[in-house]
């Protein structure tokens, strides 16, 4: 057994309890799923969806899991959706959004029909650099990835999932070199080889040539400095907890905080007073008005709001709404 088998006894999740297992065939999730098993996990439901993308493989994909699950002794839940048709159902959705959407669903129905809420995902490293990649040139603040263990709400199902990823930080070669070096089988998604969407693009052309570059993997390090910053910013959002419930913050106060600080107190507070769309030029705006020599008094904020300062304190007001047409 390779030798981060070992990394699986130190979780923290009980292997006394169910769980599901997402599975699509490929080696990250074939991996995942025997190294849960040689860990001890061993009260498990695959759980595999059939997207219809790819015809007589995407079938074959599906009776090829449904065989591993049986070979291995454990029951299997296999869906298909046509994601295609709830794509374009959906006003021209993306394929991959709407297949992310199709698969929640289908764990979400997997999770009430065997009682189980808890699911293994099979992303890894290069997983994260993508998305901390995605993320960061879209204009998220800080580096934002997937973390370790979440929870996803699935529309029309009362219990929300939680979602476990152990292998976020491993890397897909090291992946591969375990599969091979045991031997196991797996199925290759040729779609994953063509660069049409922009998370291909970034596994095909963006991490190659960064690993070219660095003359190592970079993905592991992409994604540590996201855990980094996800520490970070849990650390600011608890230090600005204190402010979240005044209804009104003193400007003085905020104008004795560091940037960063001051930051994520307005962000959050702005947010728990239902503005919407909370970005770094809002954030900006919100700064400037605390110098009343230079900072206007009122600016008006996204979903029907306005930002208000006057007597040395900073409040949120909501517009009216407007009930009728011109009389």
């Amino acid at each position: 057994m390779s030798g981060w088998t070992s990394e699986f006894q130190r979780w923290p999740w009980p292997r006394s309890r169910r769980y599901l297992v997402g599975v699509s065939g490929g080696v990250d999730s074939v991996v995942l799923l025997h190294q849960l098993l040689a860990a001890g996990y061993r009260n498990l439901v695959v759980c595999h969806l059939n997207h219809q993308l790819r015809g007589a493989a995407s079938a074959a994909d599906a009776r090829w899991v449904d065989r591993l699950a049986a070979r291995l002794q454990l029951p299997a839940s296999i869906s298909q959706a046509d994601v295609r048709s709830e794509a374009a159902a959906a006003g021209g959705l993306s394929l991959e959004t709407a297949g992310r959407r199709a698969r929640h669903r289908c764990f979400a129905e997997a999770a009430r029909l065997h009682r189980c809420h808890r699911i293994f995902l099979a992303h890894h490293a290069d997983d994260q650099a993508e998305t901390v990649l995605m993320h960061l040139c879209r204009g998220s603040a800080g580096l934002s990835g997937m973390a370790e263990e979440t929870t996803l709400a699935v529309p029309g199902y009362r219990t929300a999932l939680t979602l476990l990823r152990p292998l976020l930080f491993l890397s897909k070669s090291l992946l591969r070199e375990t599969a091979a070096a045991q031997r196991w089988a797996f199925r290759e998604d040729a779609s994953n080889a063509v660069p049409d969407v922009v998370r291909n693009r970034l596994r095909l052309e963006v991490l190659p040539l960064l690993n070219t570059i660095f003359q190592r993997d970079t993905a592991p390090a992409v994604g540590r400095a996201a855990a980094w910053s996800d520490a970070a910013r849990a650390f600011l959002e608890e230090a600005a907890a204190p402010w979240m419930l005044q209804e009104k913050l003193r400007v003085a106060e905020l104008q004795e905080l560091a940037p960063v600080l001051r930051d994520t107190v307005l962000a959050g507070w702005l947010r728990a007073r239902g503005v919407p769309d909370i970005s770094t030029p809002l954030l900006r705006k919100a700064a400037d008005m605390l110098d009343p020599a230079t900072g206007p008094a009122r600016w008006n904020a996204p979903g029907n709001h306005f930002l208000r300062r006057r007597g040395g304190c900073l409040w949120v007001e909501r517009l009216p709404a407007c009930s009728g047409g011109p009389g």
